[in-house]
């Protein structure tokens, strides 16, 4: 079921980005971020309403995974940008979770493929 109410247009679509990493660098992260940053504002596809970033090897400890699950369910995102699949899960398992929690609140994943690349 999607919710209520009318499509957003591509500059009204609320964005997030999410960065994780495994280095406590806090210039790759800065990196990464505005790379997701300038990618979406040159195409176009809304405003960036948040920007989550976990540190560390864990794969079980990702606070801000959480935290943009839970914005997810809340219907507060249209759209989340990663640079990598792998930035979001290392198992098809988990990466099937995520995506079926993003589909299901009719949420758009867009992978940039890489930093150096065009546009997606």
């Amino acid at each position: 079921m999607t919710p209520a109410g009318p499509e957003p247009s591509s500059h009204g679509r609320r964005c997030a980005i999410y960065v994780w990493t495994r280095r406590a660098d806090t210039s790759w992260i800065l990196q990464h971020v505005n790379g997701l940053r300038a990618r979406l504002a040159r195409v176009g596809q809304g405003q960036i309403v948040a920007v989550y970033v976990d540190e560390g090897s864990s794969v079980d400890e990702r606070p801000s995974l959480a935290l943009l699950l839970a914005s997810v369910r809340r219907n507060e995102l249209d759209l989340v940008a990663v640079t990598e699949v792998s930035r979001l899960a290392r198992d098809r398992g988990t990466l099937a979770h995520i995506v079926a929690a993003f589909s299901a609140a009719g949420v758009e994943l867009v992978v940039s493929g890489g930093m150096t690349e065009g546009p997606w």
